[in-house]
Protein backbone atom coordinates (compact mmCIF):
# COMPACT_ATOMS: atom_id res chain seq x y z
CA UNK A 1 0.00 0.00 0.00
CA UNK A 2 1.14 3.34 -0.75
CA UNK A 3 2.18 5.70 1.98
CA UNK A 4 -0.30 8.96 2.71
CA UNK A 5 1.39 12.05 1.93
CA UNK A 6 0.46 14.28 5.13
CA UNK A 7 -2.14 16.95 4.44
CA UNK A 8 -4.38 18.83 6.44
CA UNK A 9 -6.64 15.91 7.74
CA UNK A 10 -3.47 13.77 9.08
CA UNK A 11 -1.47 14.26 11.23
CA UNK A 12 1.14 12.90 13.43
CA UNK A 13 -0.60 10.41 16.19
CA UNK A 14 1.34 8.89 19.37
CA UNK A 15 2.78 5.73 20.11
CA UNK A 16 3.50 3.87 23.35
CA UNK A 17 5.18 0.73 24.26
CA UNK A 18 4.71 -1.03 28.01
CA UNK A 19 6.77 -3.88 28.55
CA UNK A 20 9.58 -5.75 30.98
CA UNK A 21 12.87 -4.66 29.34
CA UNK A 22 16.53 -4.85 29.73
CA UNK A 23 18.47 -1.60 30.32
CA UNK A 24 22.04 -1.09 30.27
CA UNK A 25 24.92 1.25 29.38
CA UNK A 26 23.91 4.63 30.63
CA UNK A 27 25.38 7.63 29.13
CA UNK A 28 24.19 11.06 30.43
CA UNK A 29 23.94 13.45 28.24
CA UNK A 30 26.19 16.56 29.40
CA UNK A 31 24.82 19.30 31.04
CA UNK A 32 20.90 18.12 31.37
CA UNK A 33 19.47 15.14 33.41
CA UNK A 34 18.54 13.03 30.65
CA UNK A 35 19.76 9.71 30.47
CA UNK A 36 20.69 7.74 27.62
CA UNK A 37 20.11 3.70 27.39
CA UNK A 38 20.10 1.17 25.80
CA UNK A 39 16.70 -1.20 25.59
CA UNK A 40 15.94 -4.86 24.32
CA UNK A 41 12.72 -5.64 24.76
CA UNK A 42 12.23 -9.99 24.44
CA UNK A 43 9.42 -10.72 21.82
CA UNK A 44 10.29 -14.52 21.31
CA UNK A 45 8.97 -14.78 17.78
CA UNK A 46 11.14 -17.16 15.40
CA UNK A 47 12.51 -14.46 12.74
CA UNK A 48 12.56 -11.59 15.92
CA UNK A 49 13.94 -12.56 18.95
CA UNK A 50 13.80 -9.25 20.61
CA UNK A 51 13.79 -5.34 19.80
CA UNK A 52 16.40 -3.55 20.08
CA UNK A 53 16.13 0.39 20.86
CA UNK A 54 17.57 3.34 22.58
CA UNK A 55 15.84 5.41 25.14
CA UNK A 56 15.69 8.86 26.71
CA UNK A 57 14.79 9.38 30.60
CA UNK A 58 14.82 12.55 32.41
CA UNK A 59 16.17 11.49 35.39
CA UNK A 60 14.87 14.12 38.24
CA UNK A 61 15.57 11.76 41.05
CA UNK A 62 19.19 11.28 40.04
CA UNK A 63 18.68 7.48 39.91
CA UNK A 64 21.91 5.45 39.60
CA UNK A 65 21.35 2.80 37.05
CA UNK A 66 24.29 0.00 36.53
CA UNK A 67 26.41 -0.43 33.31
CA UNK A 68 25.65 -3.92 33.46
CA UNK A 69 21.66 -4.38 32.09
CA UNK A 70 19.10 -5.54 34.27
CA UNK A 71 15.68 -5.81 33.89
CA UNK A 72 13.16 -2.72 34.26
CA UNK A 73 9.36 -2.01 33.58
CA UNK A 74 8.92 0.51 31.47
CA UNK A 75 6.65 2.88 30.25
CA UNK A 76 7.65 4.58 26.99
CA UNK A 77 6.21 6.81 23.60
CA UNK A 78 7.77 6.70 20.01
CA UNK A 79 9.94 9.57 19.51
CA UNK A 80 10.58 8.88 15.57
CA UNK A 81 8.43 7.30 12.72
CA UNK A 82 9.66 5.64 9.88
CA UNK A 83 9.40 7.28 6.71
CA UNK A 84 6.76 5.67 4.29
CA UNK A 85 4.44 4.23 7.31
CA UNK A 86 0.70 4.93 6.38
CA UNK A 87 -0.93 7.31 8.36
CA UNK A 88 -4.62 7.30 9.65
CA UNK A 89 -6.78 10.15 8.89
CA UNK A 90 -8.44 11.70 12.07
CA UNK A 91 -11.89 11.30 12.49
CA UNK A 92 -13.29 12.32 15.63
CA UNK A 93 -11.28 13.73 19.08
CA UNK A 94 -13.48 15.44 21.87
CA UNK A 95 -10.34 17.41 23.84
CA UNK A 96 -8.36 20.54 22.50
CA UNK A 97 -6.21 23.07 23.81
CA UNK A 98 -7.70 26.27 24.95
CA UNK A 99 -6.76 29.34 26.79
CA UNK A 100 -3.65 29.13 25.91
CA UNK A 101 -0.81 31.13 27.39
CA UNK A 102 2.61 31.15 25.62
CA UNK A 103 4.76 33.28 28.62
CA UNK A 104 3.73 31.52 31.53
CA UNK A 105 3.44 28.09 29.68
CA UNK A 106 -0.20 26.64 30.49
CA UNK A 107 -3.31 26.04 28.66
CA UNK A 108 -6.72 23.99 29.22
CA UNK A 109 -8.28 21.18 28.59
CA UNK A 110 -11.59 20.55 28.55
CA UNK A 111 -12.05 16.71 27.63
CA UNK A 112 -15.66 15.08 26.67
CA UNK A 113 -16.02 11.65 27.65
CA UNK A 114 -19.35 9.48 25.72
CA UNK A 115 -20.88 7.26 28.15
CA UNK A 116 -23.95 4.82 26.84
CA UNK A 117 -24.02 3.28 30.75
CA UNK A 118 -25.58 6.13 32.01
CA UNK A 119 -28.46 7.02 29.08
CA UNK A 120 -32.32 6.32 29.72
CA UNK A 121 -32.93 2.74 28.54
CA UNK A 122 -36.87 3.65 28.64
CA UNK A 123 -36.86 6.72 26.43
CA UNK A 124 -35.46 5.68 23.38
CA UNK A 125 -34.63 9.02 22.20
CA UNK A 126 -32.11 9.41 24.67
CA UNK A 127 -28.62 10.09 24.26
CA UNK A 128 -25.32 9.26 26.04
CA UNK A 129 -24.22 11.87 28.54
CA UNK A 130 -21.39 13.49 27.90
CA UNK A 131 -19.56 14.89 31.27
CA UNK A 132 -16.64 17.06 30.78
CA UNK A 133 -13.55 16.78 32.64
CA UNK A 134 -11.71 20.41 32.68
CA UNK A 135 -8.18 20.52 33.50
CA UNK A 136 -5.27 22.94 33.60
CA UNK A 137 -2.22 22.18 32.37
CA UNK A 138 1.71 23.43 32.98
CA UNK A 139 5.19 21.81 32.53
CA UNK A 140 6.66 19.69 35.29
CA UNK A 141 10.78 21.01 35.71
CA UNK A 142 11.48 18.51 33.03
CA UNK A 143 10.88 21.87 30.65
CA UNK A 144 12.50 24.48 32.89
CA UNK A 145 15.84 25.52 31.42
CA UNK A 146 14.31 24.90 27.67
CA UNK A 147 11.34 26.04 25.91
CA UNK A 148 7.79 25.12 26.78
CA UNK A 149 6.06 22.82 24.20
CA UNK A 150 2.57 24.94 24.17
CA UNK A 151 0.28 23.91 21.92
CA UNK A 152 -1.67 26.70 19.76
CA UNK A 153 -5.26 27.35 20.51
CA UNK A 154 -7.71 25.08 19.22
CA UNK A 155 -5.23 22.08 18.95
CA UNK A 156 -5.43 18.24 19.33
CA UNK A 157 -2.87 17.09 22.16
CA UNK A 158 -2.36 14.11 24.23
CA UNK A 159 -0.67 14.77 27.19
CA UNK A 160 0.53 12.40 30.41
CA UNK A 161 1.34 13.55 33.91
CA UNK A 162 0.46 13.64 37.96
CA UNK A 163 -2.62 15.59 39.13
CA UNK A 164 -1.15 18.18 41.49
CA UNK A 165 -4.46 19.77 42.92
CA UNK A 166 -8.13 19.85 42.15
CA UNK A 167 -10.56 22.85 42.78
CA UNK A 168 -13.98 22.71 43.94
CA UNK A 169 -17.11 25.21 43.43
CA UNK A 170 -17.57 27.39 46.24
CA UNK A 171 -19.97 26.28 48.88
CA UNK A 172 -19.90 22.87 46.89
CA UNK A 173 -17.86 19.31 46.56
CA UNK A 174 -18.75 19.48 42.56
CA UNK A 175 -15.20 19.66 40.65
CA UNK A 176 -14.53 23.03 39.07
CA UNK A 177 -11.18 22.00 37.78
CA UNK A 178 -7.93 19.54 37.57
CA UNK A 179 -4.25 21.10 37.98
CA UNK A 180 -1.47 18.40 35.85
CA UNK A 181 1.37 18.32 35.95
CA UNK A 182 2.83 18.02 32.04
CA UNK A 183 5.76 14.98 31.77
CA UNK A 184 4.90 14.33 28.36
CA UNK A 185 2.98 15.89 25.63
CA UNK A 186 2.46 14.53 21.87
CA UNK A 187 0.81 17.30 19.40
CA UNK A 188 -2.27 15.70 17.39
CA UNK A 189 -3.01 18.46 15.03
CA UNK A 190 -6.31 19.17 14.03
CA UNK A 191 -9.09 17.63 12.59
CA UNK A 192 -9.71 18.15 8.59
CA UNK A 193 -12.89 17.57 6.96
CA UNK A 194 -12.47 14.15 6.03
CA UNK A 195 -13.66 11.54 8.06
CA UNK A 196 -12.44 8.28 5.43
CA UNK A 197 -10.32 5.97 7.58
CA UNK A 198 -7.68 4.07 5.01
CA UNK A 199 -7.79 0.28 4.90
CA UNK A 200 -4.21 -0.62 6.96
CA UNK A 201 -5.16 -4.32 7.70
CA UNK A 202 -3.16 -5.42 4.39
CA UNK A 203 -0.26 -3.74 4.99
CA UNK A 204 3.02 -5.44 5.31
CA UNK A 205 5.10 -5.00 7.95
CA UNK A 206 8.64 -5.19 8.37
CA UNK A 207 10.89 -8.01 10.77
CA UNK A 208 13.21 -5.42 12.37
CA UNK A 209 17.05 -6.04 11.55
CA UNK A 210 18.71 -8.18 14.73
CA UNK A 211 21.70 -6.14 16.33
CA UNK A 212 23.84 -6.95 19.72
CA UNK A 213 21.82 -8.14 22.69
CA UNK A 214 22.20 -7.34 26.20
CA UNK A 215 20.78 -10.56 27.06
CA UNK A 216 21.44 -13.96 25.71
CA UNK A 217 17.77 -15.42 26.15
CA UNK A 218 19.47 -18.82 24.64
CA UNK A 219 22.24 -19.20 27.76
CA UNK A 220 20.87 -21.80 29.62
CA UNK A 221 18.77 -23.57 27.24
CA UNK A 222 19.95 -27.23 26.29
CA UNK A 223 20.01 -28.01 22.58
CA UNK A 224 20.19 -31.48 23.22
CA UNK A 225 16.79 -33.02 24.56
CA UNK A 226 17.33 -34.37 28.14
CA UNK A 227 16.22 -37.95 28.74
CA UNK A 228 15.69 -39.67 32.23
CA UNK A 229 15.64 -43.40 32.55
CA UNK A 230 14.43 -45.16 35.32
CA UNK A 231 15.98 -48.32 36.45
CA UNK A 232 14.37 -51.16 37.84
CA UNK A 233 15.93 -52.43 41.19
CA UNK A 234 18.35 -55.40 41.49
CA UNK A 235 19.86 -57.98 43.85
CA UNK A 236 23.14 -56.72 45.35
CA UNK A 237 26.26 -59.25 44.63
CA UNK A 238 26.87 -59.01 48.43
CA UNK A 239 23.69 -59.83 50.19
CA UNK A 240 23.31 -57.40 53.32
CA UNK A 241 22.62 -59.64 56.26
CA UNK A 242 19.90 -59.26 58.13
CA UNK A 243 20.01 -57.68 61.56
CA UNK A 244 17.46 -58.93 64.58
CA UNK A 245 14.48 -56.91 66.64
CA UNK A 246 16.27 -53.85 68.31
CA UNK A 247 16.19 -54.99 72.30
CA UNK A 248 17.79 -58.53 70.86
CA UNK A 249 20.64 -56.25 69.05
CA UNK A 250 21.15 -54.25 72.15
CA UNK A 251 21.55 -57.59 74.48
CA UNK A 252 24.08 -58.94 72.01
CA UNK A 253 26.34 -55.59 71.35
CA UNK A 254 26.29 -55.62 75.60
CA UNK A 255 27.04 -59.02 75.97
CA UNK A 256 29.78 -58.54 73.76
CA UNK A 257 31.56 -55.52 75.43
CA UNK A 258 30.99 -56.83 78.60
CA UNK A 259 33.28 -60.15 77.27
CA UNK A 260 35.58 -58.04 75.68
CA UNK A 261 36.07 -56.01 78.94
CA UNK A 262 36.62 -58.97 81.31
CA UNK A 263 39.11 -60.58 78.77
CA UNK A 264 41.07 -57.23 78.34
CA UNK A 265 44.29 -56.34 79.71
CA UNK A 266 46.44 -53.43 79.90
CA UNK A 267 49.90 -53.99 77.97
CA UNK A 268 52.76 -51.78 78.94
CA UNK A 269 55.70 -51.28 76.77
CA UNK A 270 58.91 -50.37 77.96
CA UNK A 271 60.93 -47.49 77.51
CA UNK A 272 63.77 -48.23 75.44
Amino acid sequence: MPSVTPTSDTAAGIATITAVAALGNPRTLPGTKTVLLDAQIYVGSPSCESLLGSLRFFNVSDMVFEHQSALYLIYATFARMENGVDQLSITDYNFVATNVNQESGTFKLDVEHYISAFRDLKDSNSKPIKPIAPISCEFSSRYQNRKKPVPFNRRYVSISGFLTDVTYKRNSEDVERFMVSIDHIAFLGQQGNSTAIPNTLDTPFKTPRCGKSLIDYKRGRSTTPITTTIASPTTPVTPTPTQGPPRKRQRVEANQASESDSNSSDIYVPDK
